[in-house]
């Protein structure tokens, strides 16, 4: 008995849903060397970061890469202008919105413990500590009151609350934490602040 050659309407379906995968696997893999290609030029295009390889990269970079460093603070600056006199808050919440996705954040804790036992032990984002200073840096250009002391507390209270991104933070009595930007340019006139009272953006 002659085997059938001809496909099934459900063989048809499977194939080119076989296909359809297969095109988005490479274009997938062209969109992550592009990016990692971004990295290894001037590692602007690259964010926002959105998985622990492309985070590690460019923690890898920042410590062997001096000019790099500099470069891509200088670049990152226009997020908060150099003025020295604005708000570090705002900038801060901007560079976390800017460069990282919030999936990966979400991922973090800042130390990698938890006092709840309840809560599964998360990756500890104060391991990368070039890309910690590398935050630091571009807040501190902002704003001169900020300090390396002020730059591991803000990032303990981000990471505390970076789960519940879109629901509503806890209300600060510090003006600095209560703000309503939206539409608001930065002093250097680059960026714009859109963020909503008393949340992490």
């Amino acid at each position: 008995m002659e085997q059938e050659d001809s496909f099934s309407k459900e063989d048809f379906a499977d194939l080119q849903k076989s296909v359809s995968e297969i095109q988005n696997a490479i274009k997938n893999l062209e969109i992550s060397k592009k990016r990692r290609d971004s990295l290894e030029d001037d590692g602007e295009e690259i964010f926002p970061l959105e998985n622990l390889d492309e985070l590690q990269m460019l923690e890898n970079r920042l410590q062997k890469d001096n000019d790099f460093r500099k470069n891509l603070i200088r670049s990152l600056s226009r997020i908060g202008g150099t003025t020295g006199t604005g708000k570090y808050r705002k900038v801060a919440d901007y560079m976390m919105k800017h460069c990282f996705d919030i999936s990966l954040l979400q991922s973090f804790s800042f130390t990698g413990m938890s006092k709840n036992r309840n809560i599964p032990r998360r990756p500890a984002f104060v391991k990368y500590q070039a890309t910690v200073r590398l935050i630091f840096n571009v807040v501190y250009r902002a704003d001169r009151s900020y300090s390396f002391i002020k730059n591991e507390e803000y990032l303990q209270n981000y990471f505390k609350y970076v789960r519940e991104k879109g629901v509503k933070r806890r209300r600060s009595t510090d003006e600095e934490e209560i703000f309503h930007a939206k539409g608001q340019r930065t002093s250097n006139n680059e960026i714009f602040v859109e963020s909503q009272r008393g949340q992490i953006i």
